[in-house]
């Protein structure tokens, strides 16, 4: 009977934990070289390559909105009904636009790039189709997972701006694994190695993939 073979997270997981088993045995040449259309520093490795959503904390209005005041009037007695329904026809709208305005200046998890995720053994660089930036882990402040697929960090920009974003991957885990191994390796959520998602070994045992080393 054929294996199955796994999903796409669940082959990033596997990967992610046979990455941080090659770190521990200091034998990361074990694992298949990737090469970038950027430069890497001496001595870094590129671990992994897939798609990414950033997303940001903000709202997408301050809640203004465009009152509509504008006045109509029209004689007769149909005048009067055609008066009657532009003026509730004004109340409609600006009781509508006033809505989205409040909806829009509640802050939300907002999706603002898109494109193509480097995890490296320094940074992680994040590609898109008009641009090219890299988070060094040390520049990472706070980091946790908040999803099986999603890593939110702080941190401080080049020109001192504040920001909190998610990372929506699935190599989500293998970044914030690599960012603990480099800045924190008390945190709780690599030590008791939640990234792992539940029924991950059940699926990969059943596999086509078997268990990587580190698995116990």
């Amino acid at each position: 009977m054929n294996q199955p073979a796994l999903n796409n997270l669940d082959a990033a997981i596997w990967h992610t934990i046979d990455i941080n088993a090659a770190i521990d045995q200091n034998n990361l040449d074990s694992r298949p070289v990737l090469t970038t259309a950027f430069p890497v520093f001496d001595g870094e490795r590129v671990l992994s390559q897939g798609t990414f959503t950033l997303y940001d904390f903000r709202a997408l209005g301050d809640g203004t909105y465009a009152h509509n005041s504008g006045f109509f009037y029209a004689s007769g007695g149909f005048g009067a009904a055609l008066t009657l329904g532009a003026a509730a026809g004004r109340m409609a709208g600006n009781s509508r636009r006033k809505r989205e305005a409040q909806a829009a200046a509640i802050p939300r998890w907002t999706p603002i790039d898109t494109g193509y995720l480097h995890v490296t053994t320094h940074r992680a660089c994040f590609q898109t189709s008009t641009n090219f930036f890299t988070w060094d882990y040390g520049s990472m402040t706070t980091v946790q997972l908040v999803g099986c697929t999603q890593m939110q960090f702080t941190g401080s920009t080049d020109d001192g701006r504040q920001i909190c974003w998610i990372v929506d991957s699935v190599w989500a885990a293998l970044l914030f694994t690599i960012w603990a191994r480099r800045c924190h390796v008390q945190h709780p959520q690599f030590v008791s190695r939640v990234w792992i998602p539940q029924g991950w070994y059940e699926r990969a045992r059943a596999s086509s993939y078997g268990l990587p080393r580190g698995s116990s």
